[in-house]
Parts: C-alpha cells; structure tokens; sequence
C-alpha cells in the first residue's frame, strides 16, 4: 500500500446558495454544553447516539459570536484552522454543510439536547439558530435536526423530528417553511427521517434513523409510498444508514452489527417503483468475509467511497469503487496506533475523497484520510491543532475541507 505525505491539493464541491434576503437568527455561538445519552443502539444510524448527514444551506443574519479560533470565509496558508464549535454538546455532529457563499450549516439531532439548526454566515467565526419567515420563525428550536440537504429546486430540506409530526420540511429563499413529509397514523410512517433527498426531477426518499423503514416518491406531487419490500432487487428489507446523491443517481449504504457491509446502487426499477436498489455485498466470503457496518458514502467523478466497520476486527474500513472493482482499506494500514475504531463520515468532490472517523472505545481519538484518486491515501489527522475525540461529518468544497464531530467542533484544512 503507497502513502504520501500531507500536500497542497485542489478540492471541489458545488452546491446551490439561498438568497441573502432569507431570514433573521438569534446569536448563539460558542461552545455548546449539552450532555447525555443519544437515540439507537448499534441497528440505528449511529452507536448509543444514532448518525445522521448534513448538507444544507441558506442564509440568515447571526447577532452573537461563537468562541474559536476561525477566519472566516478567507482561505489562509495550507493546513489546519481551528473555527468556532457550533452550539451541541456530546460526542457528535450528525449534519454538516457548507454553501457556495461559505455559510455553513450544522444540526445534531441525535444528542440529548440536540435540538436546533444551527448557521454561520461568516465561515464558521461565529454561530447562529436560524430563524424562519413569519409564524414559523422558532420552528425549529425544537426540532432534532438528523439531515441537511439543498436540492437542485434552490430549496433547503431539512429531516429528522419536531412537533405536530414534522419529519422532512423545506425551506425557500424567504424562508417560509412547508411539509414535506409528517408522520402518518400507519406503520412505515412515523419514524424519525435519519437521511432524505432529492433529486432534479423530484424523486426522494426518507429512511429511518433507527430502522428498515423506508418512503420514496416519484415527483414532487407524488405521494410517499412504503418501500421497505419494493426498493432492493434482493426482496429484502435493509436498513440504510448513509444516502447522498451523484447528479441525479441515488446511493446508499447500511447493514447492521451481524450482516455484511452493504452498499446499495441505484439501478433501473422493474417493479414500477420510483427506484431501486441492487445490494452490493462488500464484506466477502470464506476466511477474509466479515461482518459490519457502512455509516458513510460518498460519490463523485465515477468513484465512490464507503466507509464504517469490520466488526469481526473491531476496525475502521473504507472501501472505493471504480471502473477498476472494489478495493477495501484498513484505516490501521494508513494509522498504525489505531485500535477500536469506526469510520463516521465520507465526503468527496471530483478528485478528492475524505473519510472521518474516531477511536472511541480505547482512546477516544479522531482520524482524518484524503486521496485524490481513491488509490494513494494521506493522513491528515497529526496536523490537527487538538484533536476532538470524533469526526462524524465532513464537507469539501473550493480549496478547502471542513470537518465537524464532538462537543460541536469544527475545522477546516486548506490545502
């Protein structure tokens, strides 16, 4: 296996901006104090506190200042910078995004006190509640953020949990917020949304935080249907535990602590559902097979990234898939002082993949990999100023990556 050390390099990720005339947001920055025990337990999306992504955006204007050592939108020399915690406590984010504009989003729905979305319009120097148009101004005060997305209709789509049975809402560049998706009275409905989006033409699916439910629809006026038997190609239910978005090609991953790593690729439905998923075993067979879970992917520029853990070793693994198959990584082989340990979160942009992670079990330690061609992998975790204890959430985008984990920390690396 080839290694190289930390150099200047490019990355890319493009999402789209709200308007600057959105909302108003109630200072909130510095460092978050929240403790406790979050929701699922090794079948859910997370281990005791669940896992969720976030990738939202718009805009807002913050009153109050968050402590840290950020500088803004500006990029600074190659390396990395301290910005200021976003407020949550505990040990994870569950949702992270950055705007073309440099607002980062932020949300921690699985932590005890993990309500609230949370915004920085300065490049992570100071943090913010975001607030909506009109009635709906405090929405979201109490509401476990688990998922941030903005799709190519401009809006922010926001799931997980809050009141009157909100479950996936949107939020338009007025921010005015409308349902999306609320809990039904029947079974497969009333779950907490643990990932949603959506794609150009509509399409979308919810998942369960902590299960094998499943919604999708095939437009935006479409109904959402129960596709816990309907949307994998082996007839099976699966629990998702990751789901992004390539262009308009949906891919996912999940399993559980007793079933192989899954990965599950979009292909053509032939049973007239919206879209369906073919079940890509990456665990093997025979003496090398194992068993595990995926808590991250990521795709862009034809390569896809998975990552979570052999559960058998008690190790953190990634695997890429390109044209030229599947190739599977042991974080240890890239670390040595590795121990327990768990990949949290991918994240990629044409030409470079990023996969996050933490020893929790042993030393409680963060570790941060990056490659350019999903091939030769760096490690970036020693130059971090002071290591978090976990990163679950990562975001790449211009020259920069941005990582978030416990305790609402936050960081950049400009390369």
């Amino acid at each position: 296996m080839q290694f190289r050390s930390v150099s200047a390099l490019s990355l890319a990720c493009s999402f789209v901006a709200l308007s600057s005339s959105l909302v108003a947001c109630d200072g909130s920055g510095g460092e978050g104090e929240g403790e406790g025990e979050g929701e699922g337990e090794g079948e859910g999306e997370g281990e005791g506190e669940g896992e969720g992504e976030g990738e939202g955006e718009g805009e807002g204007e913050g009153e109050g200042e968050g402590e840290g050592e950020g500088e803004g939108e500006g990029e600074g020399q190659p390396g990395w910078t301290t910005l200021s915690p976003y407020p949550c406590g505990f040990n994870r984010t569950d949702a992270l995004h950055r705007d073309d504009d440099g607002t980062l989003w932020a949300g921690c729905g699985t932590n005890t006190e993990g309500r609230g979305l949370y915004v920085s319009e300065d490049g992570g120097s100071s943090w913010a509640s975001f607030r909506a148009a009109g009635a709906a101004r405090a929405f979201f005060d109490s509401f476990r953020v688990n998922t941030i997305s903005r799709s190519t209709d401009s809006k922010l789509y926001v799931g997980g949990t809050g009141d009157n049975g909100a479950r996936v809402v949107s939020v338009d560049a007025s921010g005015n917020v409308a349902a999306v998706h609320t809990a039904g009275t029947q079974s497969g409905t009333t779950f907490t949304v643990g990932h949603f989006r959506r794609d150009s033409a509509g399409r979308a699916i919810a998942e369960s935080l902590t299960g094998t439910d499943v919604l999708i629809r095939g437009s935006d006026g479409a109904a959402f249907v129960d596709a816990r038997t309907t949307l994998f190609t082996d007839g099976s239910t699966h629990q998702i535990l990751d789901l992004t978005l390539d262009g308009d090609t949906f891919h996912a991953v999940g399993s559980t602590i007793s079933e192989p790593n899954l990965y599950f690729r979009e292909v053509p439905s032939t049973n007239g559902g919206a879209l369906a998923f073919e079940v890509v075993d990456l665990s093997g067979t025979g003496v090398g097979g194992f068993d595990g879970e995926l808590r991250g992917v990521a795709a862009a520029g034809g390569i896809v990234v998975v990552g979570g853990v052999n559960e058998d070793a008690d190790q953190a693994v990634f695997h890429v898939l390109d044209d030229a198959g599947v190739t599977l990584f042991f974080a240890a082989d890239l670390r040595p002082s590795l121990r327990a340990s768990t990949v949290r979160g991918v994240c990629a942009a044409a030409g470079h993949y990023v996969v996050v992670g933490d020893e929790p079990i042993t030393r409680g330690l963060a570790f941060v990999f990056h490659s350019t061609d999903g091939v030769v992998w760096e490690d970036l975790t020693d130059a971090l100023p002071e290591n978090p204890g976990s990163l679950s959430r990562c975001v790449v985008q211009g020259e920069s990556l941005f990582a978030a984990g416990a305790g609402g920390a936050v960081f950049r690396y400009d390369f």
